[in-house]
C-alpha cells in the first residue's frame, strides 16, 4: 500500500508540476500575443478562444480529447496522412509512455486561457508612457515585451505561482475523467486512489 501511495504521489508532483510549468508559459505566451493585436474584434475573439477550455467540464474536456486521440480520431487521421495506408492506428490512451505528457498537454491546454486572462489584465495596466520612451530611444517590440513588459510582470507571476501551487495534488477530475487501468501506473495521483480506497473500496484507514 505504501508503494501505491508513494507512486501516487510522484504522478501528482510530475504530472502537476509538468501542467502548471507549461500552462505558465503558454498562458504567458498567449496573453503577451493578444496584447500585440491592434484590432479589437480579433482580439476579443482570440481571448474568448483561449478562455473558453477553462469554463468547461473535465467531462466535456476529458470526452473530447479521449475521441481526438483514439485510434479512429483526428490525430490518428493527421499521422496516416502523412505515413500511408500501412499506418497502425495508435491507442494513445492506453499507452503508458504516451500517459504523462497527453496528461499534461490537455490539462495545460485547458488552464492556460485562465493565466492569459491574468497576465494580460497585469499587461493593460502597465504605464503606456515606459513603452513610448522606449520606442523614442529605438527600442523593437521584442525589446519591449523583453525589458518592459516582462520584468513588470514578475509580481502578478508569483501570485500566479502560489496560488497554482496550492492546487498540484488538486487534480481529481481530469484523472478520473480521462484514467483507465493501462495508464493508471503513470497517471493515478493520491486524490484518485484516496477516493478508490476510501469510498469505493470502504478502506477508511489507509485513505
Amino acid at each position: 500500500e505504501n508503494k501505491q501511495y508513494q507512486r501516487a504521489l510522484i504522478n501528482s508532483l510530475v504530472v502537476g508540476g509538468g501542467t502548471f510549468i507549461l500552462q505558465f508559459v503558454w498562458g504567458l505566451v498567449i496573453a503577451v500575443f493578444l496584447n500585440e493585436i491592434r484590432n479589437k474584434v480579433a482580439k476579443s475573439f482570440l481571448q474568448t478562444v483561449t478562455y473558453i477550455p477553462y469554463l468547461l467540464s473535465w467531462s466535456v474536456v476529458g470526452g473530447l480529447w479521449i475521441t481526438i486521440f483514439s485510434p479512429s480520431g483526428m490525430i490518428n487521421g493527421i499521422l496516416k496522412l502523412i505515413m500511408g495506408a500501412e499506418f497502425k492506428p495508435i491507442v494513445f490512451m492506453a499507452e503508458p509512455a504516451f500517459a504523462r505528457p497527453i496528461m499534461i498537454f490537455i490539462g495545460a491546454w485547458k488552464g492556460a486561457g485562465y493565466f492569459a486572462a491574468l497576465f494580460l489584465a497585469a499587461i493593460v495596466s502597465l504605464d503606456s508612457s515606459v513603452y513610448e520612451s522606449a520606442q523614442m530611444d529605438g527600442a523593437s517590440r521584442w525589446q519591449q515585451i523583453v525589458k518592459i513588459t516582462i520584468p513588470q510582470l514578475v509580481p502578478t507571476m508569483k501570485i500566479v505561482t502560489v496560488l497554482s501551487a496550492m492546487g498540484i495534488l488538486r487534480n481529481f477530475d481530469q484523472i478520473y475523467v480521462m484514467g483507465n487501468p493501462s495508464i493508471s501506473e503513470k497517471v493515478q495521483n493520491l486524490l484518485v486512489l484516496i477516493y478508490n480506497d476510501g469510498i469505493l473500496n470502504f478502506n477508511v484507514g489507509i485513505a
